[in-house]
């Protein structure tokens, strides 16, 4: 079963956002992609990152 097709499954709705939680939107410019140690897509958008990683890097 391919988990996208189904309606009721988590992976189905993540794939269906099209906006960070901060409202930025998933864009190819605007979004890391990459396969978690399990195996999972994972999805980042690129300006939260850049803001949280700066956070870090001034504390």
């Amino acid at each position: 079963m391919n988990p996208l097709r189904s309606p009721h499954t988590m992976p189905h709705h993540n794939a269906a956002k099209t906006h960070c939680p901060r409202g930025h939107e998933y864009t190819p410019q605007n979004t890391y992609s990459r396969r978690t140690a399990k195996g999972y897509a994972r999805r980042e958008c690129k300006t939260c990152r850049r803001e949280r990683l700066a956070i870090r890097a001034a504390a």
